[in-house]
């Protein structure tokens, strides 16, 4: 006899997304605290041109043997991104 699991199948989905996306924001944050004490800081206040220029060559220099940490280094950047468009949207209004 086969058994029957009692958790409707979107609600496993749910759960998957959910820990995949703590698992990939762990990841994001011990490369940030990497940068951090190699002296890498500034990014709340970077331009955002420079923010979305690093952000495009991430991803364009992705080849045939990218790695997952190159994802996490892109996910920064897009982080970085949102959090900078944010705060100028405060500003602004």
């Amino acid at each position: 006899m086969q058994k029957v699991n009692p958790v409707k199948p979107e609600l496993i989905d749910l759960d998957k997304s959910r820990n995949t996306v703590s698992e990939f924001s762990n990841e994001m944050k011990q490369k940030l605290i990497q940068k951090h004490f190699q002296g890498f800081r500034g990014w709340d206040s970077m331009p955002l041109k420079e923010i979305t220029d690093a952000l495009v060559s991430h991803v364009m220099n992705l080849g045939r043997d990218y790695k997952p940490e190159d994802a996490i280094d892109i996910a920064n950047f897009a982080m970085f991104l949102w959090y900078n468009l944010k705060e100028a949207d405060n500003v602004i209004t």
